[in-house]
């Protein structure tokens, strides 16, 4: 089971937060609270995979994908809110489906770690998750090297997914239905 809905949250950039005006890779968050921005929105407008270079605003609405007891950091803030996922939960899954796919023989993905990838910054795909050929979850996805056998769970925009497919990436590429989401979550 990965959790997913245990994973995904949503928080709000709230009136005079310092971190209105400043990038997203000027924000830190990915590092201070080990979280990965999937989505911005912004007056009603939902971008995905926003850019480091994305200047940040007071009442945008990040959707994010992360550990809770990571988040507890941000109780009390005055800086960040979190708030319920649940109203993004529909419009982040129609725009941004998820998927898995095989790293297979002759990907570039082989011996490198996600970091090393470039998925998301240049592909603007997200890895929720890695697995063995025995189906068992990988941790430390930071440091762990990608091979061959292994299978990724991924969100993105099905044209960026389907892209990294016919770059040889990834072979094999199946978008979850949302009863096998389900599943997963539950």
């Amino acid at each position: 089971s990965y959790d997913l809905d245990k994973f995904i949250f949503s928080i709000r950039i709230p009136p005079g937060s310092l971190l209105h005006g400043h990038t997203l890779a000027e924000s830190r968050l990915g590092t201070a609270l080990y979280v990965t921005v999937v989505a911005l929105q912004r007056q009603g407008v939902l971008m995905l995979g926003p850019r480091p270079t994305d200047v940040l605003q007071a009442g945008d609405v990040l959707i994010v994908h992360g550990r809770p007891d990571h988040l507890q950091r941000l109780h009390g803030s005055h800086h960040l809110q979190i708030e319920s996922s649940s109203s993004f939960q529909d419009l982040v899954s129609q725009r941004l489906p998820v998927a898995e796919g095989l790293v297979m023989e002759g990907s570039p993905l082989v011996g490198l770690t996600l970091g090393q990838s470039d998925l998301r910054r240049s592909h603007r795909v997200h890895v929720l998750a890695v697995y063995s050929e025995t189906r068992d979850v990988l941790g430390n996805l930071k440091r762990h090297q990608l091979s061959i056998g292994q299978r990724l769970l991924m969100q993105g925009e099905q044209e960026s997914l389907e892209e990294i497919t016919r770059q040889g990436f990834v072979s094999e590429l199946r978008y979850l239905e949302a009863n096998e989401l389900e599943e997963i979550s539950g």
